[in-house]
């Protein structure tokens, strides 16, 4: 199924996953698109205006095909960067 997830900014990005996926699965998948990193609550996915919990999965929520959920980043998230020493 298709899940697409959008930024507080307006940015989308549309996600290929199994109903059975776990939440932790995307927000692994979105860590990596955003280059944040996911650790505790940096990285807060929202469903019908809830949080999403990371042991549960997309079929639990009751989400189906063509479903978008927002992402929100807390303050302590940090990004990736590539630096040069």
């Amino acid at each position: 199924m298709k899940i697409t997830i959008k930024t507080l900014a307006s940015t989308t990005k549309t996600f290929e996953l199994e109903p059975t996926d776990l939440v932790l699965k995307v927000r692994l998948l979105i860590s990596e698109w955003l280059r944040v990193s996911c650790h505790r609550n940096s990285l807060r996915l929202h469903h019908l205006g809830d949080g999403m919990d990371n042991n549960r999965t997309f079929e639990s929520y009751g989400i189906l095909d063509d479903t978008t959920i927002t992402v929100s980043l807390s303050c302590n998230a940090i990004s990736f960067h590539d630096y040069a020493y």
